[in-house]
């Protein structure tokens, strides 16, 4: 089954297996897509925000999964 999208403004979820030396390290953690740019040979690249830092992070699609919002309320 193929994945829906990534679009901007979607939460995601870092893959513990993804292959990139960001992915690594973010593994587990999660946060909001700020842009999408074309990267080299055709990959996409996905800037995220991951949450409690400041700057955004590049990811390639493999990187990263949906993360499901929670309706009804958030952390504040």
């Amino acid at each position: 089954m193929r994945e829906a999208s990534i679009e901007v403004g979607d939460r995601v979820h870092v893959r513990s297996g993804g292959g990139t030396a960001a992915a690594r390290k973010y593994a587990g953690r999660g946060g909001r897509v700020e842009a999408i740019e074309p990267g080299l040979d055709r990959i996409r690249l996905f800037y995220v925000r991951i949450d409690g830092n400041s700057v955004e992070t590049a990811f390639e699609a493999q990187d990263l999964s949906h993360r499901m919002a929670l309706r009804g309320g958030g952390r504040s």
